[in-house]
């Protein structure tokens, strides 16, 4: 592991360990499956480096045009068969989930788009997808 990485691992732990407030949250699934939610703030991303590794799934979120973080996004995981696994209204641009073994489908919901990826869990082969929404529309300047 590399000297950064075991730096970034360790701030976040210390971060951690304090308990201070941002908007990263963890829990687990009634199914028992881990996650992990962050948002665009710096700390945040320190959680990402440093849990990412614990995870077999990531979704991201991006604008389209601007690479802008989307908020408020609704991302619903259905396993095999359609049955819904997981659904949460994101407060930031990433998701680690831990899934067992299997097929699912995942759908990323936001400003009034809908996209639908499909994904194999594969023990030991983490998994990174990307959903990308239109920019929101900006006013146009006075």
């Amino acid at each position: 592991m590399s000297s950064r990485r075991r730096l970034v691992s360790a701030l976040a732990g210390v971060l951690l360990a304090l308990d201070m407030a941002w908007a990263a949250t963890a829990g687990v699934t009634p199914a028992g499956w881990a996650y992990v939610e962050g948002g665009p703030a710096p700390q945040d991303e320190l959680v990402l480096q440093a849990r990412r590794a614990q995870y077999n799934l990531l979704v991201m979120s991006a604008g389209r045009v601007s690479a802008e973080p989307v908020l408020n996004m609704r991302v619903r995981v259905s396993a095999d068969g359609g049955r819904p696994a997981f659904t949460r209204v994101l407060s930031g641009p990433w998701l680690l989930l831990n899934l067992p073994a299997g097929r699912y489908e995942v759908e990323a919901s936001a400003r009034g788009q809908v996209q639908r990826q499909p994904v194999a869990i594969v023990l030991g082969e983490p998994v990174a997808l990307v959903f990308y929404v239109d920019d929101a529309a900006v006013p146009p300047a006075d």
